[in-house]
């Protein structure tokens, strides 16, 4: 797609069928220009981040077209993309993504095209695929860790939604806005424990990796030693659980996929309940996330639970 498409000047003028006259005018559109570009691969973690600068001059630019390609420059993979980190002003725009890849397929570099609203297109650009550079306690980097590591034994978190991300020690608590948390370990002792809840009246605040959104009911959970755990949901006919546990209460699943221990949708084909297993150690604190499946129509699974933990070994 061109920059002369969708292009146009003129203006005119007539009368509306309602109330008064009506001026009309047709303005110009123009596409983005790509004037420099980075791309960063994180082998560790399978993520890749991309930040585009360049020129619009209507200010809004939305995204990018991406292709994986290999050493012949032919496509192995793509996808379109909207920038996360996204600064436009004075025609002069800076966006930033980064997401996760698939092991399997066989790239040497990326080809990048830019777009704006109205779906015209900077010229495709080829970018080479550089290491993630390490940064500092308390410096900005990026959650998914495709262009920036943070130093050992810290994370990369924003505090709240109108913060940046930083390289800290986020607090493993619960956020006052969740609400009271209850331990699974008041419901049982070793090597089980059943917790009696609903979601059906629950918020809408978190969510894992691997799916829900319909409404979350969380609880925590002390290991009494080192081992492996289970838990899973036992509902009745027709109920549809996601069920996700994490070291971070506040940090979910689906932007912190590193602090998620694990995430299940459904155990198997035509069975909607879950199932989640991990390694613990003694005293260690975790929480248990139960949600319901959210479809793409909007609708989605509430009601009453059992979960039901285990220690297996």
């Amino acid at each position: 797609m061109g920059e002369g498409q969708g292009q146009g000047e003129g203006e005119g003028e007539g009368e509306g069928e309602g109330e008064g006259e009506g001026s009309f005018a047709c303005l110009a559109i123009h596409a983005p220009t790509l004037v420099a570009g980075e791309a960063w691969f994180n082998a560790m973690e399978s993520t890749l981040g991309v930040e585009a600068m360049g020129f619009d001059e209507d200010g809004d630019v939305v995204g990018a077209f991406l292709e994986l390609i290999d050493d012949a420059e032919e496509r192995v993979a793509s996808g379109t993309f909207e920038f996360r980190d996204l600064v436009q002003e004075g025609g002069n725009y800076t966006g930033y993504f980064s997401f996760n890849v698939r092991d399997d397929l066989e790239y040497t570099a990326i080809r990048i095209t830019v777009f704006d609203r109205e779906g015209l297109e900077a010229e495709a650009t080829v970018l080479q695929l550089g290491d993630p550079s390490e940064v500092g306690d308390g410096e900005a980097c990026d959650i998914l860790a495709a262009r920036t590591i943070c130093p050992a034994g810290t994370v990369c978190y924003a505090a709240d939604e109108d913060s940046a991300a930083v390289c800290g020690d986020p607090p493993t608590e619960c956020p006052e806005a969740f609400g009271d948390i209850e331990s699974v370990n008041d419901h049982g002792e070793s090597p089980e424990w059943r917790y009696n809840g609903t979601n059906e009246d629950t918020e809408n605040f978190s969510r894992g990796s691997c799916g829900g959104g319909a409404g979350q009911v969380i609880v925590s959970f002390t290991a009494p030693e080192a081992g492996t755990y289970s838990f899973i949901t036992d509902a009745g006919d027709g109920a549809d659980t996601v069920l996700s546990a994490r070291t971070h209460c506040g940090l979910n699943g689906l932007d912190y996929p590193g602090l998620e221990l694990a995430c299940n949708d459904d155990i198997g084909q035509g069975e909607n309940l879950s199932l989640v297993r991990f390694e613990l150690e003694a005293e260690q604190v975790i929480y248990i996330v139960v949600d319901g499946f959210l479809g793409d129509n909007g609708a989605a699974w509430r009601g009453p639970f059992t979960l039901v933990g285990r220690f297996q070994n």
